[in-house]
């Protein structure tokens, strides 16, 4: 999902990333994605910082909400040389990555892989929680009753 205003940049976006097998998704305003999370089609969050006046808040309320699912989807922002501050404390709440503007494809590409394999483990991780807690079994390393007081 790319959350960026400029609907001609994620167009051109869109074309060069659906080479390499992307499908780019857009919305307008990190608040709009928001309401987007529950697609479950969300593997990485492409994220402008300069996508709406009071972005920061914003995109601390879509990191917040992206946070809240069980498998997280990744975050990289991306933004002028101004925003490196903003882009810190947005490490803080969870982004994964930051990109200078403009953006070079070649690095774009590198850290979308690098984002959608940490997606990947996340839901396998996730998927193998879940087996463990229906699965329970007695004595399994892990929940025996020794492990469970520890």
């Amino acid at each position: 999902m790319l959350v960026d205003a400029d609907e001609a940049f994620g167009n051109v976006l869109g074309e060069v990333l659906a080479g390499a097998g992307y499908d780019i998704r857009q919305v307008f305003k990190p608040e709009s994605a928001i309401g987007e999370l529950n697609c479950d089609q969300t593997d990485v969050i492409l994220l402008n910082l300069d996508s709406s006046p009071n972005a920061i808040d914003s995109c601390r309320e879509l990191l917040h909400g992206a946070a809240e699912r069980i498998s997280a989807p990744p975050i990289i922002s991306f933004g002028w040389r101004k925003q490196f501050k903003a882009a810190l404390e947005l490490f803080h709440d969870g982004a994964v990555d930051f990109l200078q503007q403009p953006l070079d494809i070649q690095e774009l590409r590198f850290a979308i892989d690098r984002a959608c394999r940490r997606a990947e483990l996340a839901r396998e991780l996730a998927a193998a929680q879940r087996i463990l807690i229906s699965n329970r079994v007695d004595g399994l390393l892990g929940n025996s009753k020794q492990m469970m007081r520890i």
